[in-house]
């Protein structure tokens, strides 16, 4: 680790430790791609390939949904195995690590519907899915916004959405639909914690970006408002991005050119190394 990065985590610690704002990390696909899966706009990605029938810009939509839901269903399945054959990886552990310790100063905002975090060991309600979790579907009629299991039954070789007993709403009996954000919806507090995320952000002392691109809208407005709030940023990734771009503008800002699995354990170690909580003196 060089010394300026280690300055910063030492300053930023520092901050934690007194109660001045939050840890907020924000992680997407490439912190998955350690894991062995495909980012979904890099080479080989899931939207770069696309499908024999459909593009995935195509597929993964409402309109999609309400016309195909089989086949909805089965581009999402294909994900889904590949999702379940793989494990959290070294990043996603040290990110788990900064969770326990930090604990309520510490949010993880993801948009990764590979549930890994949560397979880690994050604690699920400081975790806020913006893309959704590909372990839980919900009413595909939007009868309620109940977040249920994802039945086994869809990662079989057999799987048939219409046909399946499990995947049917036990309020109305529509089909349950994955809980993931497609392309033509919009982000919502109750089912994506959108706006939870952006107080998070508000309150930050760090905004440390993990693997992501910034190619769509929320990440980009959390890294706006942390910015505007005086957090410092950290960005980890191989690739320069615009989150790069920005750290490498800032005082209190830094990139980190590694992949997470490799830089994430030192990163996590060094602040909770010198986390420090205020010492409270007694009044005389």
């Amino acid at each position: 680790m060089d010394a300026a990065l280690a300055a910063l985590l030492d300053e930023v610690a520092g901050d934690l430790g007194r109660g001045r704002g939050k840890l907020v990390i924000l992680t997407g696909a490439g912190l998955s791609a350690d894991s062995g899966l495909p980012t979904f706009r890099g080479p080989g990605g899931y939207w770069t390939v696309g499908s024999q029938v459909h593009h995935p810009e195509e597929i993964a939509t409402r309109a999609a949904w309400n016309a195909i839901p089989d086949e909805v269903w089965r581009f999402t399945a294909r994900l889904l195995r590949a999702v379940a054959g793989g494990a959290p990886n070294a990043g996603h552990r040290a990110i788990a690590e900064l969770d326990r310790r930090f604990g309520e100063r510490c949010v993880t905002v993801t948009q990764n519907v590979d549930g890994y975090h949560l397979r880690a060991g994050n604690h699920p309600d400081r975790v806020y899915a913006i893309h959704g979790d590909g372990g839980f579907v919900r009413c595909g009629a939007d009868c309620c916004f109940d977040l249920l299991p994802r039945p086994a039954s869809v990662l079989a070789d057999d799987f048939d959405p219409s046909a399946d007993p499990h995947l049917r709403c036990p309020r109305c009996r529509d089909l349950l639909r994955p809980h993931a954000l497609f392309f033509d919806e919009y982000y919502s507090e109750p089912l994506y914690r959108s706006e939870s995320a952006l107080e998070a952000a508000r309150e930050a002392a760090l905004l440390l970006v993990v693997g992501t691109a910034g190619a769509t809208t929320l990440p980009n407005l959390i890294a706006r408002e942390a910015v505007e709030a005086g957090a410092a940023v950290i960005d980890v990734n191989p690739a320069d991005d615009p989150f790069a771009e920005l750290a490498r503008a800032l005082r209190r800002g830094h990139w980190v050119r590694d992949t997470a699995a490799a830089a994430l354990p030192a990163i996590a170690a060094r602040l909770i190394a010198r986390d420090a909580p205020a010492v409270i003196h007694p009044s005389t």
